[in-house]
């Protein structure tokens, strides 16, 4: 479990997300030392461990929100 967690930024991420939905905006806002690519990679990493839940909708801008 600690391998999943364990990088600078995904505790982070897991923290703010915790708060409720968050839109990637969000997640900057809430986290501004983070680089928009550690940001996508991070958020990558946490969905692709089942951890994090991704929903894109089909509007224009597209809209993406991220929950635990």
């Amino acid at each position: 479990m600690f391998d999943l967690i364990g990088d600078r930024w995904t505790s982070t991420v897991l923290f703010v997300i915790g708060d409720g939905v968050k839109r990637y905006s969000d997640l900057q806002r809430q986290i501004p030392d983070v680089t928009k690519k550690m940001l996508t990679q991070t958020l990558r990493s946490l969905e692709n461990d089942g951890l994090v839940e991704r929903t894109v909708y089909p509007v224009v801008p597209p809209k993406t929100e991220y929950r635990l």
